[in-house]
């Protein structure tokens, strides 16, 4: 029995600690935080994400959206997750319009939770990237920005990072919006943890389990 407990501890203990390298889980489309043990650094992001014009007509235009690295300290990275979100911060967990395709190799559309299918675009595989450009477009409207989770490796990513305002067109708006927030670090820990460090919280994660295999089999 404890043999069995053993392998299912190791195997627990690898899926906790690896990264998601061909793509961030759908789980991850609410707060675009990703699970790898770690919090988000909170030193400027060395990535920029722009955009081919600050407007578009929905029903008309495309826009080209870019992530790339702007820092020879940080001259690529391996993993991205990114969606357009409403500028005034509303519901920033749906996300609106779509991307176009065809995608390149390294790209590969996600739905999201959002109106329309298609509505993020995440890396393929761990391969290192100086940058992506995608085509997005949007037939409902609506001032947006872009953001996105940017990984360098498993324990080295930003969070929330974010392009400027583009504008709809035809609600001939120019309004300034503030710096929407997001999720940085691991708050919420397995059965009301409190733990301080990630190695805690898996520790709690493991234990917890083992006593629910322990009660299965003393049952």
């Amino acid at each position: 029995m404890f043999q069995i407990v053993a392998v299912v501890l190791a195997i627990c203990s690898l899926h906790l600690t690896q990264g998601y390298s061909t793509g961030p889980p759908l789980s991850a489309c609410g707060d675009m935080f990703p699970h790898h043990g770690a919090d988000a650094q909170m030193s400027a992001p060395p990535y920029v994400i722009t955009v081919d014009n600050p407007s578009y007509t929905p029903t008309d235009d495309n826009i080209t959206v870019t992530i790339s690295t702007t820092n020879t300290d940080h001259p690529y990275f391996q993993g991205f997750f990114l969606q357009a979100h409403s500028a005034d911060c509303m519901s920033s967990t749906v996300a609106r319009g779509f991307f176009v395709g065809p995608l390149d190799s390294n790209t590969q559309s996600m739905t999201c939770m959002g109106p329309i299918s298609n509505n993020a675009v995440s890396h393929t595989s761990p391969s290192r990237k100086t940058s992506v450009t995608v085509t997005w477009r949007n037939p409902n409207g609506g001032d947006v920005y872009f953001q996105a989770t940017i990984v360098k490796r498993r324990d080295i990513f930003w969070a929330n990072v974010q392009s400027n305002t583009v504008y709809d067109s035809s609600q001939n708006s120019t309004r300034m919006y503030s710096y929407c927030p997001a999720r940085q670090t691991i708050s919420v820990y397995p059965y009301g943890s409190t733990a301080t460090n990630h190695g805690q919280e898996r520790a709690v994660l493991f234990l917890a389990f083992t006593a629910q295999l322990l009660r299965h089999f003393n049952a």
